[in-house]
Formats: C-alpha cells, structure tokens, sequence
C-alpha cells in the first residue's frame, strides 16, 4: 500500500495545478478560475488547515461571484457557509451577521440557518 504524500508536497501540487489553471490563455480560465477559482481553492485550503481569517479574505472579493463557477445550490451554500463560519471564526461579528442577513433575508429561516446565526 502506498504511502500519503505529505501534506506540505500536496499543498505544492495543488497551489501549481491552480496557478497554472488560473494563467491559461482559454476561456473558462478568463471566465471562471482567474477571478474566482483559485481563490476559491485557497480559500477552501485555508479553512480546512483551521486559517479563517484567511479564508474570509481570500473569499471577501469572490463571493459576489461564487455562482460563476457553476455547481448546484447546494455547492453555493457550502461556498456560503464555509465564508460565513470563517468571518464568524475571525471574529469579524459584523460582517457575518451583514452577510447572514443578505443571504436569509428572503427566505423562511431552517433550524440550519438558526444554528448558523449562533
């Protein structure tokens, strides 16, 4: 059985694959991982390595943007959850409760929503 490859070699691959998806010369690389995916994937690095408040900046310009790199509903709130719990993490209170506001105002709140808001 093979061996994982160390954490530190995987975050080289990825941050190489990333970058160079997000400098090719064609069109879902303008459209898509450019302005938003590699932040995306840095961001979702940088939360699963427990970094927040990184997290939080590096999703702050992108967010607005998030349903440009396609995916369901249920992959946006997972985009949306995981810039709500990093704000929240990072100790920007306001700024989470903003962007909780903006992004439940128009529906009937769930017991998920609830346990968010906390």
């Amino acid at each position: 059985m093979r061996s994982p490859a160390p954490a530190g070699l995987m975050r080289s691959k990825r941050c190489s694959l990333v970058c160079a998806r997000s400098a090719a010369d064609d069109e879902e690389a303008k459209r898509v991982w450019a302005p938003v995916g590699r932040a995306v994937i840095e961001a979702a690095a940088a939360f699963g390595a427990g970094d927040r408040a990184r997290a939080a900046a590096l999703l702050d310009p992108v967010m607005p943007m998030m349903t440009a790199i396609g995916g369901s509903d249920a992959q946006d709130d997972l985009f949306r959850q995981t810039y709500l719990r990093s704000l929240q993490a990072a100790g920007r209170r306001a700024d989470a409760a903003a962007y909780f506001q903006a992004i439940t105002a128009d529906k009937s709140p769930t017991a998920l929503d609830r346990a968010l808001a906390n």
